[in-house]
């Protein structure tokens, strides 16, 4: 999948469970005592591990779950240097339901048969490495208090016309030397702007909606691209905002 942008030489497609240690090793530094995850995994240093593996099993996850795509930019060397992960929902929530259409142009139901096994078996792996030995960093009760927090924002935000509509949850961008992460900002907006405009345009396409849940740091930058505020909400000391796509 190729994009037009005013890098030419990026190029854009869909992660696959080869690039998950790629992923994690980038993400990791950008979400290690963020400000907004710590939290979440209060024991991050004390189990650099199990902080790994936590990450390493959600992107793993995302790529593999039903109606969620996980993009990636690359420049001409294969370096990845943007990720964002896209979702549709409501089948990315429940994929069999009634009365909503196919994602148009892809295909990504993710319903064969060796899909649906290799889910199960992954499911099934988890469930007994969680029992033999649980992740450490985490504070569950944190986790699902965010968990809460985020379904009863989808339920103020995401019926009527909303119902049917692409959200994206993740979006980080890399620099070129692969050593230090950048949050997204109008300097390397050029960098992700194919990240960020795959969903707008795939929403076009599908006739729908078109959010985004992110930290109030980005408020500003998403406001030049053409969202706006919707909701906020806030977990412990973490504050989340949703923006809507209104152009």
């Amino acid at each position: 999948m190729s994009v037009t942008s005013q890098h030419p030489s990026l190029h854009l497609r869909f992660a696959t469970l080869s690039d998950v240690s790629k992923i994690t090793s980038l993400v990791l530094p950008q979400v290690s005592h963020d400000g907004f995850h710590d939290y979440f995994f209060p024991h991050q240093d004390r189990h650099p591990r199990d902080f790994a593996s936590w990450w390493r099993k959600y992107y793993r996850d995302a790529i593999l779950r039903p109606y969620c795509v996980v993009l990636l930019v690359e420049d001409s060397k294969k370096n990845i240097r943007g990720m964002a992960a896209w979702a549709y929902a409501p089948k990315a929530m429940r994929g069999d339901v009634d009365g909503i259409p196919e994602p148009r142009g892809i295909d990504i139901a993710k319903n064969s048969w060796f899909e649906v096994i290799q889910r199960r078996i992954y499911a099934w792996i988890d469930t007994i490495a969680e029992t033999i030995r649980p992740n450490r960093c985490i504070d569950s009760n944190a986790l699902q208090e965010w968990r809460k927090t985020v379904s009863g924002m989808s339920k103020r935000l995401w019926s009527g016309k909303d119902r049917v509509h692409w959200y994206s949850y993740e979006y980080f961008t890399f620099n070129e030397d692969q050593e230090k992460i950048a949050r997204p900002s109008p300097d390397n907006e050029g960098l992700a702007s194919p990240l960020l405009h795959w969903g707008t345009q795939q929403s076009k396409l599908d006739g729908v909606s078109t959010f985004v849940l992110t930290l109030i740091s980005l408020r500003a930058m998403y406001e030049g691209l053409g969202y706006n505020v919707v909701d906020e909400v806030k977990c412990g000391p973490t504050r989340c905002i949703a923006m809507k796509y209104d152009k």
